[in-house]
Order: C-alpha cells, then sequence, then structure tokens
C-alpha cells in the first residue's frame, strides 16, 4: 500500500464518523427544541405577558399622555420610571407596578399598571392608572 492509499484510506474513516457526529448533534438538537415545546402552556411566557423591560418603556410613554390629561392623576406631572414590580390589577390579573418619580426622586402615589403579550417585532400592552398599593 502506498502512502497516498494510506492517506485516502484515512480520510475516508475521517468523513465517516463526521456524518455520524453530525447526526448525533441533528438528533440532540431536534430533542432540545421538543423539549423546549413540551415545557408547558406558561413556559417562556413573561410576567403578565409583557418583560419587565417592556412595561417600564410603554409606562414611560403612558406618563407622556398622560400628563397632558387634565383628567389623569398624573396631569401635568413630570417624571421618570422609578422602578417596575410584579403586582396585580384591580381585577386581580398579573400586572407590573410601575413607579414614577420626579426629577427630584419624589415618588408619586399614583402608578402605572402594565399588562399585555408580546407578539414578534412588537409589543401589544394595556394600562392603567391608579393609587400605588402599599407593597410598592
Amino acid at each position: 500500500m502506498t502512502l497516498d492509499e494510506r492517506a485516502s484510506r484515512s480520510a475516508s474513516r475521517g468523513r465517516g464518523n463526521g456524518g455520524r457526529v453530525r447526526v448525533a448533534a441533528l438528533i440532540v438538537v431536534a430533542l432540545a427544541v421538543v423539549a423546549a415545546g413540551c415545557g408547558g402552556k406558561e413556559a417562556g411566557v413573561p410576567y403578565a405577558g409583557v418583560s419587565s423591560y417592556d412595561a417600564a418603556g410603554a409606562a414611560q410613554d403612558v406618563l407622556a399622555e398622560e400628563r397632558e390629561d387634565s383628567e389623569s392623576p398624573l396631569y401635568r406631572k413630570e417624571g421618570v420610571v422609578a422602578d417596575v414590580k410584579e403586582g396585580h390589577r384591580d381585577d386581580g390579573g398579573e400586572a407590573w407596578v410601575v413607579t414614577i418619580e420626579d426629577f427630584d426622586h419624589h415618588v408619586y402615589e399614583t402608578c402605572i399598571f402594565v399588562w399585555g403579550k408580546r407578539i414578534p417585532f412588537k409589543v401589544d400592552y394595556t394600562y392603567d392608572v391608579g393609587p400605588c398599593p402599599p407593597s410598592v
């Protein structure tokens, strides 16, 4: 057997093992995808249907609208998001409770409650404005 024949035989053995490794890797990936899909109804669903980050962004937008509404408790209030915590709205459903503070770090007694659902490339949220719960 010549040196070229040995190199060729060696290379073909390597390719044969690589095929088995690829198949095994694909099986592992497929099992991981199936396992992730079997996590139940709540798997991967964020609290109140949106992430705390998205809730904070939505609350900042809500504050911009509400401070222009003369019937809102946030009318003419300037501020930023101070904190975002898990809580509940009046009907008992999950909501992010967002506290707002002014630029002197005084926290308002009015909170913004945010909930919704995340769809690809968009956050669909609903909100309510009301007194902050004692736990906040």
